[in-house]
């Protein structure tokens, strides 16, 4: 792994490339006011988030400069950023040079701007001077940025040097990809009574020391662009923050792996077919999103972000992608992956701009209802293979973020499938298939661990769930907790 706070080659050629937010099919606002021209301007206040307020009464955006969402940014930010901006303003007075990157997106000002007290372009601007202060996160506003890679570098920068922001955060466990041979467990409701505690205590017992937190967000439809992270179903930010803490507290290290779940699904529309009516709005809106975990990720030292879990159907938008990947590592210091759907790693051409493939594994083993061991560990060296190839392909380490089994017969044929048969409770089939993954693991010089699922429901000898809690597999699960 190269060092993750350095500007390397590949991150400068793909900034060189890339703009940082798509804002090609973006809405204007209904009434926009004419564009700030660059030039010479005078600056009459500076508001809280840095934006600025000029003397002919229309405002600009600091290009690439954004600050960390409220839920977590640290007391006073927005007034130290402002008394910074003003500070660097006073020697002139006031007066600038901006060179305007285009409009704002999202309409809030009437331009987004680089800001200089010299009109010699290349001079310092203000914006990297936040960045690099750590005053600020790294988010480009537009796909046109006149100083893309000085700015991601200024960002950078501070994450080095654990500078502003940076340096208020818990300190960074992981700073390469190690084995992650965890534990996948769901955070699906912001009731007390699911007790979190009880779940990461007894995984800390069977040995695991690296837990996936999966959680839902949700679209209305299969078409829509607004994401709701508000209802019952979402865990609450606070639960998130402190439930992420208490993992950290037993010495594990954490990924978060959130999932977009539609309320009001066709027949057969799942995340993986998603349609967006406004796709440059949706983009805004999973950039926002993200943005949001990405900030509680770097200020509670979660060490791996999954940015989206079997999104099929967007997985070719590469551009997209690589945008969005751009942003998050202008925010974020941890690991970076993509939850592929077990049938569509060869899709996403993004990977490489990952640390990691990431890939749920429910693979279809066998045709049988009642597969030997044996069967079942032949079975997984084929897909051994098939996941090599696809390995090589895209030059990075492979990770399992969900490996589960329900407690059915036949669960072997279609994994994925958790009401395939819940008339017929087969624990032993459960039980075989983790064995199986787990003899052939050791084989997989490619792999970089898997995360087993799911620790959420209260199992038992006549649960049908992915659950492995009093049940026979627990005893597999714990065997792979401790694999060394």
């Amino acid at each position: 792994m190269p060092n993750r706070t350095l500007l390397t080659p590949a991150l400068t050629s793909l900034i060189g490339l890339l703009g940082c937010v798509d804002s090609s099919v973006s809405t204007p606002p209904s009434n926009p006011a004419p564009a700030v021209p660059s030039g010479v301007a005078t600056v009459r206040s500076v508001r809280a988030d840095g934006s600025l307020l000029l003397s002919d009464g229309r405002a600009v955006s600091l290009q690439g400069v954004e600050l960390p969402d409220e839920a977590v940014r640290f007391d006073g930010m927005g007034e130290r950023l402002r008394a910074r901006v003003e500070e660097y303003l006073s020697p002139n007075a006031g007066k600038v040079w901006l060179t305007v990157d285009g409009k704002d997106p999202d309409g809030v000002t009437e331009g987004v701007a680089l800001v200089r007290l010299q009109p010699d372009e290349d001079t310092t601007t203000l914006n990297e001077d936040l960045l690099r202060a750590g005053l600020a996160v790294f988010s480009c506003r537009t796909a046109e940025v006149s100083r893309r890679d000085e700015l991601f570098a200024a960002s950078r920068t501070a994450q080095r040097l654990r500078a502003g922001w940076f340096g208020r955060g818990s300190a960074r466990r992981l700073d390469r990809l190690v084995y992650l041979n965890g534990a996948c467990m769901g955070l699906y409701h912001q009731v007390e009574s699911d007790d979190y505690h009880r779940h990461l205590d007894e995984l800390h017992q069977a040995g695991f020391r690296h837990v996936s937190l999966l959680f839902p967000v949700f679209l209305d439809k299969v078409d829509s662009v607004d994401i709701r992270r508000d209802l019952a179903r979402t865990v609450t930010d606070a639960r998130l923050i402190e439930t992420i803490g208490y993992a950290r507290h037993l010495g594990m290290s954490v990924m978060l792996l959130p999932i977009v779940l539609i309320l009001e699904p066709g027949d057969d529309d799942w995340r993986g077919v998603l349609k967006p009516k406004d796709l440059g709005q949706w983009w805004r809106n999973y950039n926002r999103f993200l943005c949001h975990y990405l900030d509680i990720a770097e200020s509670t030292g979660v060490d791996v972000v999954s940015l989206g879990s079997e999104l099929g159907s967007l997985e070719g938008q590469t551009l997209r992608w690589k945008r969005l990947i751009l942003n998050a590592r202008g925010r974020y210091r941890g690991l970076l992956t993509y939850s592929a759907n077990w049938d569509h790693g060869d899709v996403a051409e993004f990977f490489p701009a990952l640390d990691a493939v990431g890939m749920t594994a429910y693979f279809s083993l066998t045709e049988k209802l009642n597969p030997t061991v044996e069967e079942l560990v032949a079975a997984w060296r084929r897909v051994a293979k098939e996941l090599e190839g696809l390995v090589k392909r895209h030059g990075r380490p492979l990770i399992l973020t969900e490996l589960g089994y329900a407690s059915q017969d036949g669960i072997n044929r279609d994994p994925w499938n958790y009401t395939m048969n819940t008339e017929q409770i087969d624990l032993q089939e459960q039980r075989d298939c983790f064995e199986a993954f787990s003899r052939v693991a050791p084989e997989m010089d490619f792999l970089k661990g898997a995360y087993f699922y799911d620790y959420y429901p209260d199992g038992g000898e006549q649960d049908w769930t992915y659950s492995p809690r009093g049940k026979p597999s627990m005893a597999q699960w714990a065997r792979w907790a401790r694999r060394k």
